[in-house]
Formats: C-alpha cells, structure tokens, sequence
C-alpha cells in the first residue's frame, strides 16, 4: 500500500515537472552602467515575482559574455506571471520604478522574452533615434573663412553631416535680425542647399529679433506696443507667411518649432509665465501664453494641405526637470494646445545627470504618447579655449562624472544619449540634435564661448563624436 502511494506521488511530481516549461528572462544594463549606476563587478541584478513570492535574491541573472546583458533561465508553470527586475547595490535595492509589473503568458515550450532595458518598457530598438545638428552659425563662419575637413580633406559641411548619417538639420529664425545671418532669406537659401543634400529641416522660430530662451524673450520691435490680440493675430500671420515661403522655395520644412526654450513663455510681458509662486505664474498669465503659443501652431498648419502640414514642436529648456516639464506641459494642454511633438534641451552642467534625462524621457513618454526629441545637446572635447570669450564650461566641476572633456569623453557621451532616446517607451524618443557642431572661433566671428563643445577641433578637423549617430 505504501509503496503504491509512493509510486503514485513520484508519478505525480513527474508530471508536475513535465509542465514546467523554460523561460529565458533578459535584462540589459548598459545604460545603467554608462551613468554610474551599475557596476558588475559588485552589483547585482535579479528577478523577482509571483514565482519566487517576490523576494530574494537567489534569483539573480548572470553575464556570461560581459556584454552588460545579463540572463537568466527559469522553469515556470504555464500560466501568466508578473515580475520585475531589481538592483541591488550595496546592500540597497532599487526596483524598476517607472513602469507597471511587467507580464509574461508562459506556455509548455521554451521561451525567451525579449531583452529589456531596466526600468524601460520596450526593448533596445538601435537605430530607432535619427541624429542631427542646429547649422545655423555655417553660412556666416564660413564667409568669414571657416574651413571643416573629415579625415584630412576639406568638406562641406552640410554634406559631411550627411555622410555621417545625420538626417536633420535645425535652424533658427529671428524676425529682424540686425544682421542678415538668421533673417528670412538667409535662413531660406541654407536651407533649401540642405534640402538638396537630402536632409530634413527643424524650422526653429525665436519670435524675437535677437536670441530668444528662458532668460530673454523679447518681442520683435515691430510687434512692441500693439494690444494682445493684434499680437495673437500676428504670431498666426507671420508663422503662416514664413512656413509657405520656405515652401514656396522648396524647403518646406518637417518640423516647426513654436519659440525657442519657452519654459518661462514668449513674447515677453504679454505671453510671460513662471514657477508656482511667481508673479507670473497666474491663469491669465497662461491663457495668454497659450493663445500665443496656438496661433503659431495655427499659422505652421494653415493654408498647407495636409500632407505638407509639418510636425509641430514645443521646447522646454530643461531635459532633466521632470518636475517642470509635466507643469509645463500640463498647462498647455489643459489649455487645449495642439501639438506634436516635445522638444527639449540636455547641457549636463544645466540639466543634471544623465539618468535624470532618463527618467524624464520614460515618464514623458508615458503620459504624453507624443514623439520626444532632443533638440539640444552638447558636451565639452576639451577644457581649453581658443579665443577671449569665456566659455560656458570650463572647469572640471562642471563635467558629468564618468565623461571626461576629451574627444572619447564627448563622444561617449553623445553615444549614451542616443541610447537613452532609443530606448524610450513606445519607441518616441526619435532624435537627438547636436547644437551647432561647427561654431568655431573665426576672425570677425560673433562672441564665441561653446569653440570647446564642437564636433570640430580648433584646427576645423573632425572629432570622433562627429560621427556620434553612426552605428
């Protein structure tokens, strides 16, 4: 009797076993590691769910290739589990925050899940991110003798940024300009010599005469003094002419960006808006700035049939502030303003680590569903000077840890930036935008304190991070 009962249970724990299937769970650390927060020589990473009652960490996945994509192989019964991935870093544990519990239907065969990011919800898709340049600075840098080679031999440097693979160009427009560099026919005639070399055009409208970004908002001279809906109608008038004459000229350009690093608004008193608290920060304050910020949107969209209709991009300066862009962006949108796509800005030595940028391109991703682009970055080759003009980053403290200002450093930099855009939920962190790579110091040239943040070096020859989309 005994025996027959013993018998009767091994054959059950066979059968048992037989319907556990193998499952291939896979985890990639490389953005982790890229920003300091995941060494594997003494940290771990490990699986924990509904199939190990969420605890422990006996189930911790190995590299077996030192690749920085870690694995591991569990026997699972059919059916649906949750899990999640955790970091344990001496002796803490970090487990991944920004997403749901992750999901998994196991059936009788063995299986591999796609391999995820920690803390992502897709998987790594490369080459998902387009990479891209502001040129605005070349046509003058070089008709005051700018030179640019790659590998020695002299370039156009439009054409070179297409050879490298960039597939964006972005470029600036202020309303008056005192000089004719980033007046309307310069800017028309540079972009329609990038059109030709088959690059797309950001269309980056200032509405100011001079620079316009969270410190100087200033309104055209023209526009000084008329009462706000006249200036509403002439956000819409002048968006909507300009937009048909690069169109008219054959640049008709793929994006538009209403103003540039508006966080603090546009179009100064009238659009103006601030932090909680401020004076500015007020409801009427924001129905004007997004009335403004409409008519813009209207007059990029209007009098174009709907396929030539360009992507629609709203710039917030500060690419680590999650904090401020979900402010930001919230009030816009309660504020029924249509648009397509965020744009924001990434300076370390401003915005913060990496990983804030990280974190803020997921967060985004997920409650916005819009597309995300950087469509400002920039890192130091070195921490020299070439001219008068103090530079914005001169000093060791100013530099991301884990990133020296050498040519590897920036472009190792860059590299991880465009990784973390890839691996942004839903695949909507599509560009990264170096800002202008060739702003070299030249006789005669404007003010120049960022000759040390360009892809070329001082000489006009070509950096590594240069080639910082190609793969």
């Amino acid at each position: 009797m005994i025996s027959r009962l013993l018998a009767g249970m091994l054959v059950c724990a066979s059968a048992g076993a037989a319907l556990a299937a193998p499952l291939t769970f896979t985890v990639d650390m490389a953005i982790m590691h890229s920003f300091g927060q995941f060494d594997p020589a003494a940290d771990l990473v490990v699986l924990r769910g509904t199939m190990n009652g969420w605890s422990g960490s006996a189930d911790a996945l190995a590299d077996a290739d030192g690749d920085l994509v870690f694995e591991i192989v569990k026997d699972l019964a059919p059916g649906t589990h949750a899990f999640k991935f955790v970091l344990v870093r001496g002796g803490s544990e970090r487990w991944e925050h920004s997403i749901p519990d992750r999901m998994v239907t196991v059936g009788s065969e063995p299986a591999s899940l796609p391999p995820v990011f920690f803390d992502h919800r897709a998987g790594w898709m490369p080459g998902g991110t387009r990479t891209g340049a502001d040129l605005s600075f070349t046509p003058r840098l070089v008709s005051l003798g700018a030179q640019y080679r790659v590998g020695g031999e002299p370039v156009d440097l439009l054409g070179a940024c297409a050879d490298a693979g960039y597939g964006i160009v972005r470029l600036r427009l202020w309303h008056t300009p005192a000089e004719p560099w980033h007046g309307l026919d310069a800017t028309v005639a540079f972009a329609r010599e990038a059109k030709a070399r088959g690059l797309d055009l950001m269309l980056d409208l200032h509405y100011s005469d001079t620079w316009a970004d969270p410190g100087h908002q200033t309104k055209p001279a023209a526009w000084e003094g008329i009462p706000f809906e006249a200036l509403v109608d002439s956000v819409y008038a002048y968006t909507n002419a300009v937009v048909r004459r690069f169109r008219d000229a054959g640049a008709l350009p793929e994006y538009v960006q209403i103003g540039s690093e508006i966080s603090a608004g546009m179009l100064w008193d009238d659009g103006r808006v601030g932090w909680a608290g401020s004076e500015w920060d007020t409801g009427e304050q924001w129905d004007r700035f997004a009335a403004l910020v409409s008519a813009g949107v209207a007059g990029a969209r209007g009098s174009l049939a709907p396929s030539e209709r360009p992507a629609v991009v709203v710039h917030f300066d500060h690419g680590g502030n999650n904090a401020g862009c979900r402010w930001f962006f919230d009030n816009l949108l309660a504020r029924g303003v249509a648009f397509d796509a965020i744009g924001l800005s990434y300076y370390p030595w401003w915005h913060g680590e990496i990983w804030r940028l990280r974190d803020n391109l997921v967060d985004l991703a997920v409650r916005y569903g819009r597309e995300i682009m950087i469509v400002e970055a920039g890192y130091p080759w070195t921490l020299d000077w070439q001219d008068d003009t103090p530079n914005f980053v001169g000093s060791e403290s100013q530099l991301h840890a884990g990133y020296p200002a050498t040519p590897e450093g920036q472009l190792a930099f860059l590299r991880d930036v465009v990784t973390i855009a890839e691996a942004t939920p839903g695949g909507l962190g599509t560009a990264v935008l170096y800002w202008e790579p060739g702003f070299l110091a030249v006789e005669g040239g404007p003010e120049n304190p960022y000759e040390n943040l360009t892809l070329f070096d001082f000489e006009g020859d070509a950096l590594p991070g240069f080639r910082f989309g190609a793969r």
